[in-house]
């Protein structure tokens, strides 16, 4: 915990004890962080390069003090985690107030205590001229959220409401103090309301004033999102402001002010969409996947028991589960004021994809899958030219109030556009066999394009997609022209992989940090960390793809489709031999979506749900086949 370090605790004097841990003997006016040892150690075990008080470290090599003033302590304890904003990598911070001196009695509020801003507004003022950061800790609605179940709900509103008047006011009077032609106000609520605050509205305001600040919206070059950006962004937008340089190893970037025309109102919608999408993702995916699991149980039991009836009942639930990608991509071209609506919508459109599907099923066996794989694919890419915003409300998009990704091509649909280009160009080659010469040149060039919009980082940006995709297209285009797989076409294909990630690597890299993806920023990190940063990557990815393998819904479609597979291999016997017999150039496709399937789970952080979502492309396809060839037996 932090103290003055002129505070006496148990032991003796708070410097003394720091000394004690850290053999070093602060200055008497300071704030100390007794726990720094602790801190380090901690983050010691963190795959990511992180030191503790990187932003006062670099404040005091520009001879900048730094000052915290309040605190959040309540009937929980003592909450000062806003020093750990201000201190150094030492765990000291300059100067300040954050004991009792913060804190006005007050009978009427949970713990008897809430902020002095009469005090503090004293000590702003009186700051020696060289501190230039100062941070100051507003915690009266942390302490109405720390006293949990201690007071009835009905009384929140009401104490929620005096205490924003009651910061409202002090703001009012801080900005008189402050030249906002010169100096930078940012308002921050660092964490979401938890114990009092219901739903599960995560985001949290930031507000900018003063020095280059306009009307509009905060960009964060991390995100790419107007209006949102991360916490990470904070040290280097306020290192940007002082004229200091950020270290080369932090993963945030200093936000810029997009003097668009938003309003408030907008701001609000947009929250409110992000929400909704939020709240509803987890339990719509649920079902998803568990229809797919039912489904794939279902076509196992009519398989072996070869029911030719099967294929009439299974088939429009079959294109079903393939249009329903394309379907919550669509989705989001219309508004969803409310869950009900949201679920409608969703059934509606996948309805009428199925029936279409269904409908053009007489024009040729496969031409449903030609339809509803090859209108996933082209949605994509399109939304992805247009720079995503369908993806940006999708149920399979990304999502900011997760925080796993904000642009570009997420994994669950970088995996499905792998799987679903492929199905869609070899089912159109077995279609339409006469014409195959006129289709290979344009499937390869389509090829060519789709792995360029995955790839490119002002589009796609996704560097495990960009393996996989080329990998998996290179496979295919062999395979279409009759190359045999050999030592020396494995290894085309891995030069071709490599040369095209790293020619984009270096595209992004040449470019302003500013718009550089994150691809142009891993490269600077590797540069500047070298072999342990490279390290550093391989341990995250094998980490988070353990824990999503363990965690998450998308494991069992992997698990299941694969359990599948290897079983259609062998019962019935000799199908499916039969089916690359009787169907070579789909056959050709689904292996290369399984070499992309493969690809992407060694290659992503979250690879398992770019395997699974392309994994859909290549199981329901051939389960229809199998029956397809079982109904032919039977008729």
């Amino acid at each position: 915990s932090a103290v003055p370090a002129k505070s006496r605790l148990q032991g003796g004097l708070a410097r003394d004890i720091y000394k004690q841990r850290t053999g070093e003997l602060p200055p008497a006016d300071s704030i100390v962080q007794i726990d720094i040892a602790k801190i380090v150690y901690l983050n010691n075990d963190s795959p990511y390069a992180i030191e503790p008080g990187t932003l006062g470290k670099k404040l005091n090599q520009a001879g900048i003090k730094a000052a915290v003033l309040g605190n959040s302590d309540s009937i929980a304890g003592l909450q000062r985690q806003a020093t750990l904003l201000a201190m150094d990598n030492k765990g000291i911070v300059d100067t300040g107030m954050i004991g009792g001196g913060a804190l006005l009695d007050d009978k009427a509020f949970p713990g008897g205590y809430r902020t002095n801003y009469v005090n503090i507004l004293n000590q702003f003022t009186s700051l020696p001229q060289d501190v230039r950061l100062v941070v100051i800790d507003i915690g009266d609605l942390s302490r109405i959220e720390d006293a949990g179940n201690m007071i009835f709900d009905s009384l929140i509103p009401g104490l929620r409401e005096k205490s924003m008047l009651r910061m409202d006011k002090f703001i009012g009077q801080l900005i008189q103090h402050l030249n906002l032609k010169r100096d930078l106000l940012t308002i921050i609520s660092p964490t979401p309301g938890g114990n009092k605050v219901k739903g599960n509205n995560l985001l949290t305001p930031v507000i900018l004033a003063g020095n280059g600040i306009n009307d509009g919206l905060i960009f964060s070059p991390t995100t790419k999102r107007p209006g949102i950006m991360r916490n990470t962004d904070l040290m280097p937008t306020i290192l940007e402001f002082m004229d200091i340089d950020a270290p080369s190893g932090i993963t945030g970037q200093a936000v810029q002010i997009m003097p668009v025309g938003y309003s408030l109102p907008a701001l609000a919608g947009l929250q409110e969409q992000l929400v909704l999408t939020y709240d509803w993702r987890r339990p719509i995916l649920q079902t998803y996947v568990s229809i797919q699991l039912i489904l794939l149980g279902a076509s196992l039991i009519f398989i072996f028991w070869k029911k030719s009836l099967a294929l009439s009942i299974l088939k429009p639930v079959m294109l079903a589960v393939i249009s329903f990608p394309v379907a919550t991509l669509l989705l989001s071209l219309f508004p969803t004021p409310s869950p009900f609506f949201l679920i409608a919508l969703l059934l509606t459109i996948i309805s009428i994809l199925m029936v279409i599907a269904v409908q053009l099923g007489r024009l040729g066996n496969l031409m449903p899958f030609i339809f509803t794989t090859g209108l996933t694919s082209i949605c994509i890419i399109i939304d992805l030219l247009l720079g995503a915003p369908l993806q940006k409300a999708s149920l399979l998009g990304y999502d900011p109030i997760v925080g796993a990704r904000f642009y570009g091509l997420g994994n669950e649909y970088m995996g499905i556009l792998i799987g679903s280009t492929l199905i869609a160009t070899t089912s159109l080659f077995t279609q339409f066999a006469k014409y195959r010469r006129p289709l290979l040149v344009a499937v390869c060039l389509y090829y060519i394009f789709a792995a360029y919009v995955i790839a490119a980082p002002h589009l796609g940006t996704n560097v495990g997609g960009t393996i996989a995709s080329v990998g998996a297209f290179l496979v295919t285009a062999l395979l279409l022209m009759n190359v045999k797989i050999s030592l020396r076409s494995i290894l085309l294909v891995c030069l071709g992989v490599v040369l095209v990630v790293l020619g984009f690597i270096l595209y992004d890299f040449s470019r302003p940090v500013a718009m550089q993806s994150h691809i142009g920023r891993t490269a600077t990190l590797i540069l500047s960390g070298g072999a342990d940063e490279i390290i550093n990557i391989i341990s995250r990815k094998v980490s988070m793809n353990i824990k999503l393998i363990r965690y998450t819904i998308w494991s069992r479609v992997f698990m299941a489709s694969l359990g599948c597979l290897a079983l259609l291999f062998y019962r019935p016997s000799g199908i499916m031999q039969l089916i690359r017999q009787k169907h070579p150039l789909l056959y050709k496709g689904l292996t290369g979506v399984l070499v992309g399937s493969i690809l992407a789970f060694v290659f992503n952080d979250s690879g398992v749900v770019a395997a699974a979502t392309a994994m859909i492309f290549v199981i329901y396809p051939m389960i229809y086949l199998v029956l397809q060839n079982i109904s032919a037996k039977e008729g």
